[in-house]
This record gives C-alpha cells, sequence and structure tokens, in this order.
C-alpha cells in the first residue's frame, strides 16, 4: 500500500512538471534585450579570454627578461671582479716600475758622482 501512495505521489508530481513546461509568451522586445544581453555577454567572456592570453604571453615574456637580467647581472658581476683582480696587478706593477726607476735614476746618479770624482782626480793628478 505505501509503495502504491509513493507511487502515486510521483506520478503526480511529474504531470505537474510536465504541465509547468508550457510556452511562456514574452514580447518581441524584451526577447530582442535577452538576446543583445547574452551576445553582449558571450563577446565581453572572448574579449576576457583574449585578454587572458595577451596576460599570460606577456607574463611569459616578462619572465624570460627577468631570467636574462639575472644572467647579465651575474656576468656584470664577474666582469667586475676581473677587473678589480687586473687594477690589482696594474697597482703592483707601477709600484715594482716606481722602485726600479728610482734604482735607475740611484744608479744614474751613482755614475755621475764616480765620472765627476774621477774629473776631479785625473785634473789634480795631472
Amino acid at each position: 500500500m505505501k509503495n502504491k501512495i509513493k507511487i502515486f505521489f510521483i506520478i503526480l508530481m511529474l504531470t505537474t512538471l510536465s504541465m509547468a513546461q508550457s510556452s511562456v509568451i514574452i514580447p518581441i522586445e524584451e526577447w530582442t534585450v535577452v538576446k543583445e544581453t547574452v551576445l553582449a555577454l558571450d563577446s565581453s567572456l572572448t574579449e576576457c579570454t583574449d585578454l587572458n592570453k595577451l596576460y599570460e604571453s606577456r607574463i611569459t615574456e616578462f619572465q624570460g627578461e627577468i631570467t636574462s637580467l639575472r644572467y647579465v647581472n651575474l656576468l656584470v658581476d664577474s666582469i667586475i671582479v676581473e677587473k678589480n683582480l687586473q687594477l690589482d696587478k696594474k697597482q703592483q706593477q707601477v709600484k715594482i716600475m716606481k722602485r726600479e726607476v728610482k734604482k735607475k735614476k740611484l744608479e744614474i746618479w751613482l755614475w755621475r758622482g764616480a765620472v765627476v770624482v774621477m774629473l776631479i782626480i785625473g785634473l789634480f793628478t795631472s
């Protein structure tokens, strides 16, 4: 008996649902507005999808630029380190050259002094 009541209510609900799906008459102006709204929403969705693709491509390009900048930064750092080493070696070379120039100047003055002493000795001995 309970099953028959359940079946009856189910049939009753299905028949009311089928009768409730009758067509509704709406004016053509409202249908046009609804149609235009749906088309506008669809075109907006398409534009959003296109903008999203452009955004993704910009992000990819930006990430590539960041990677390139990091690589360039590493290169610049290594160049700076090498340049500093070169400057240190140059300063060492300049110090060595200055020391050698001082030695040569001293040697020249010693030779000049020796020549003067020889000239003086030569004048007094003759």
